[in-house]
């Protein structure tokens, strides 16, 4: 099975056995992946017809941005999984237990779409979590995955937390937790290959 880490070596091994659709289709998928360095467009997919719209990224990828365009709209109802607290509606539906977003992501998303499948409105998720998804097939609707690189992920949340607070030794300790974020971003990569085979 292909996945971000193994990529390459599967490269490396369909030269060596000159497999020439092999390496087509491997380097299309790492073309899919997101980059250290390079910024690249939004990674967009149709996965059925349903009203959802499922926005996911790094931190500091831009998907609060992105949501901004839908916020100021009647048509769309935006969930935001990093304030599920704020969303008084989704909390009555779990009756004050949310399901975690990290360990229980899938009861978390498919309870976010029932509690507002009747509204007449989009749903629009913003969520990092994506990449926790235990079953892939539950997703519905069209799945925008911004694939901004890894090095401005980084130092955009450094600014934002910046803007935010002003106490150095906090900071320092923000700084290196966030550099996990270069270890985070394969589990992302893995997740935009699985939603690629839908």
């Amino acid at each position: 099975m292909i996945n971000s880490l193994n990529i390459d070596n599967m490269i490396i091994d369909a030269e060596k056995n000159n497999d020439k659709d092999l390496l087509k289709e491997l380097y299309r998928k790492k073309d899919l992946l997101i980059d250290e360095k390079i910024d690249k467009d939004i990674y967009q997919k149709r996965i059925s017809d349903d009203g959802v719209i499922n926005i996911t990224g790094e931190s500091g990828s831009g998907k609060s941005t992105l949501c901004e365009e839908f916020n100021d709209n009647d048509n769309f109802i935006v969930i935001d999984t990093d304030k599920l607290e704020e969303y008084n509606d989704l909390v009555k539906y779990f009756d004050n237990n949310i399901p975690d977003k990290i360990n229980d992501f899938d009861k978390l998303y498919l309870g976010i779409l029932d509690c507002y499948k009747d509204r007449g409105k989009i749903i629009v998720i913003d969520s990092a979590q994506y990449r926790n998804i235990k079953d892939i097939n539950i997703l519905k609707g069209e799945m925008f995955i911004l694939r901004t690189c890894i090095d401005t992920c980084y130092y955009r949340c450094l600014k934002r937390y910046d803007e935010l607070n002003n106490n150095l030794e906090d900071r320092v300790k923000y700084q290196e937790r966030k550099k996990n974020i270069y270890r985070w971003y394969n589990s992302l990569n893995d997740f935009i290959l699985k939603v690629d085979e839908l």
